[in-house]
């Protein structure tokens, strides 16, 4: 376990990974990399490319299993500003319990007898949640819905249209010229975000018509079921979209971190409106919650 309390930061180098490592993953290192890149990474800061697991590739192949989740997960925690000794601990044990999520994570495949069943995932990514101090939860949380988002194929323009006339005047003539066309091009979450000066002018079928809109492109697709469901979801908890599209839309949001991770948990209810088919398609972005 000489990997476990392996922390990744600005500093950290290739010797201070190599040397967690046993003899046979080093000599696999040397032999896939080569001496010359191996002597040369000894002495590279591994943040050298930003942090992003992928960038690490080269490496995993020759860890073991046990080191290829803990490695990832010090990648992963990066994104999120790092975690503390607590979470970091507790988020530890709980990727070594579901390793596949963590292959999945960093795009590698996972060969080893599924710890969980597709259905579980949302009470997985929970333990995760419970593990975070609460400013860890917020950037974990706005990873998620941010990656979501940003796989959408719509932007500001096309919710735009499916607004009523009178609202859409409302919306352009509340906002500033250079506000109206960052929100028109803007991914659909981001551009709720952006458009919070504008609030006022959606009425609550605009904005349930808005969120199922976005789900559809962002998920690839829903089912009249699945559809209706979300509908219902976001009559029922009228603050969902404005507070987290507000949060992930402006850095300066007026709500607050907690505000932020108390409606964006209660937002996982969405996920359990999907299908199997709908929940097989969007596991890949559960997974980011790590990040």
């Amino acid at each position: 376990m000489a990997m476990r309390d392996f922390v990744l930061d600005e500093s950290t180098t290739g010797k201070d990974l190599f040397d967690r490592l046993s003899e046979q993953e080093n000599s696999c290192l040397q032999e896939a990399l080569g001496e010359a890149v191996y002597e040369f990474m000894l002495d590279m800061q591994l943040m050298a490319g930003g942090g992003d697991a992928s960038a690490a590739a080269p490496l995993f192949g020759c860890l073991a299993e046990e080191n290829v989740v803990l490695l990832a997960v010090a990648f992963l925690s990066v994104t999120v500003g790092g975690h503390g000794d607590e979470s970091r601990m507790c988020i530890t044990d709980l990727a070594l319990e579901h390793p596949g999520l963590i292959y999945a994570r960093i795009g590698l495949e996972w060969t080893g007898e599924d710890t969980y069943q597709q259905a579980e995932t949302v009470d997985i990514l929970q333990g995760f949640y419970d593990c975070m101090a609460e400013s860890e939860k917020a950037a974990s949380l706005k990873n998620l819905y941010a990656a979501i988002d940003a796989a959408s194929s719509l932007t500001g323009e096309d919710l735009v249209s499916l607004l009523p006339e009178s609202e859409a005047t409302c919306v352009r003539d509340a906002l500033s010229e250079g506000e109206y066309e960052a929100l028109l091009s803007a991914t659909p979450l981001r551009a709720a975000g952006l458009g919070a000066g504008a609030a006022e002018c959606l009425s609550l079928d605009s904005v349930a018509a808005f969120f199922v809109s976005a789900s559809d492109a962002g998920i690839g697709g829903l089912s009249d079921e699945s559809a209706a469901c979300i509908d219902g979801f976001v009559r029922a908890n009228p603050a969902f979209v404005p507070v987290f599209a507000s949060y992930l839309g402006d850095d300066s949001s007026p709500f607050s971190a907690a505000e932020f991770i108390e409606v964006a948990q209660g937002g996982l209810e969405v996920f359990e409106c999907l299908n199997e088919d709908e929940t097989g398609r969007i596991d890949e972005f559960m997974a980011a919650v790590f990040g």
